[in-house]
C-alpha cells in the first residue's frame, strides 16, 4: 500500500551536488507537476491546476534544513515527498521520478505493486491538491541514512493527498466534472475562472473631461484654461481676479461664491459691482497709473504687532505688485475682447 501524506525516493549519485531553487526552478516544479497531472491513466473528470505556494516552501525550506531523512512529523494538512541525491539536484528529474512510481501502481486495486513504492506519484496527481512549495538543503550528515555529503529536496502539497483507503481522483473523461471554485477547463485541467484586470480608462466625471469643445489653450492631458472674469470691490480697493467656468454675458451681474450682487457678503463683506469697460486704450493706461500711485502708497500700511508699529515687509510689497499685474492684464484682455 501506498504510504499516506508522505513518500521519500532516494537518488545516490557520486557527484558534487547543489541545493539553492531559483525561481526558474520554482517554475519547473509547477510546470513538471501540471504536465505529469495531464498524463494519467486512466484520465480523470477533475484534475486542479498545481500553482506555487511560497507558505509550503517556507515549511518545507525550515525541515529541510534540519537534514532528516523521514518525514516532517509536524504537518497536519499537507502532504509532502522527499527526494535525496548525491548529484547535482534536478528537481526535473526527481518529479519524474516519483511520476514513474505508475508503473508500481494498480489504479482499480489502489494498490502498490508488492515490495514496491508508488506513494510519490498518488500525491503528485491526487486531485484536489492545488499547492505545492519545495525547498533543498545540502547536508554534510544525514539523519537515518549511512551517507552524507547529499542534497535533499522537500515539497510541501496543500491540501495534503494519499488518505488510506482513497483513490489519488475519479476516473473519466478529462474536466468533466470540474468544481466550482476550478470551473475553467485548461490543458485538461481545471482552473479557476480568470480574474478580470481594472479598466486603466480615465475617469470622465469631471466636466472638462467630458467636453469635447476644441480649444486653443488645451493640452493633451490636463484641464483647459479657465477664462478670468474681473470684478472690483466697492470703494478704493484694488480689482480682484475670479476664476470662471464660462465667460459672463455682457451686462449680467457678477456673482461671487456665496454672494449676490446688491447683498452683504458674510461678516459685512463689501457688495461686488461690475466694472464698466468703457474707455479707450490711453484712459485705461491713465487711470491705471493712478491707480498704482494710489495702491504704492497704502502698501506702505502700518501693522500693529504686540506694543509697536512696523512697516510691512518687502515681500507683502511685491505680492501687491504681483496682484497689481494680474489685475493690468486682466484688463487689457477685457479691452481686447
Amino acid at each position: 500500500m501506498f504510504c499516506a501524506g508522505v513518500c521519500a525516493c532516494v537518488c545516490a549519485l557520486l557527484v558534487g551536488s547543489s541545493a539553492q531553487l531559483s525561481e526558474d526552478h520554482y517554475q519547473v516544479i509547477v510546470d513538471q507537476h501540471n504536465l505529469r497531472r495531464t498524463q494519467v491513466i486512466p484520465s480523470a473528470v477533475y484534475m486542479k491546476t498545481m500553482s506555487w505556494d511560497e507558505r509550503l516552501r517556507i515549511v518545507a525550506e525550515g525541515y529541510a534544513a534540519k537534514c532528516r531523512w523521514d518525514h516532517n512529523p509536524e504537518l497536519e494538512d499537507l502532504g509532502e515527498n522527499l527526494y535525496i541525491t548525491n548529484g547535482p539536484l534536478d528537481p526535473e528529474e526527481a518529479i519524474e521520478k516519483w511520476f514513474n512510481e505508475h508503473e508500481n501502481y494498480n489504479y482499480t486495486s489502489n494498490e502498490c505493486a508488492e515490495g514496491e513504492m508508488c506513494g510519490h506519484y498518488t500525491q503528485v496527481v491526487w486531485a484536489d491538491s492545488h499547492n505545492v512549495g519545495c525547498a533543498a538543503h545540502q547536508c554534510v550528515d544525514i539523519e537515518g541514512l549511512p551517507f552524507g555529503n547529499a542534497t535533499i529536496l522537500v515539497c510541501n502539497y496543500y491540501p495534503a493527498g494519499n488518505y488510506e483507503g482513497e483513490k489519488p481522483y475519479t476516473e473519466g473523461e478529462f474536466c468533466s466534472s470540474c468544481p466550482e471554485d476550478m470551473p475553467r477547463c485548461t490543458d485538461a485541467l481545471c482552473a479557476p475562472e480568470e480574474t478580470e484586470l481594472p479598466s486603466e480608462e480615465p475617469d470622465l466625471t469631471d466636466s472638462w473631461a467630458t467636453d469635447s469643445s476644441p480649444s486653443s489653450s488645451d493640452v493633451p492631458g490636463t484641464a483647459p484654461l479657465l477664462p478670468l472674469h474681473t470684478t472690483t470691490l466697492a470703494g478704493n480697493s484694488a480689482p480682484e481676479v475670479i476664476p470662471s467656468s464660462s465667460p459672463s454675458p455682457a451686462g449680467e451681474e457678477a456673482e461671487a461664491e456665496g454672494t449676490s450682487p446688491g447683498e452683504e457678503g458674510a461678516a459685512g463683506s463689501p457688495r461686488l459691482e461690475e466694472v464698466s469697460v468703457e474707455m479707450g486704450l490711453d484712459e485705461a493706461l491713465m487711470n491705471l497709473d493712478r491707480l498704482l500711485d494710489t495702491q504704492t502708497s497704502r502698501s506702505r500700511i502700518m501693522v500693529k504687532s504686540r506694543d509697536r508699529n512696523v512697516l510691512s515687509s518687502a515681500a507683502e510689497q511685491r505680492v501687491w505688485s504681483g496682484m497689481l499685474l494680474l489685475n493690468l492684464i486682466g484688463l487689457v484682455l477685457c479691452l481686447m475682447a
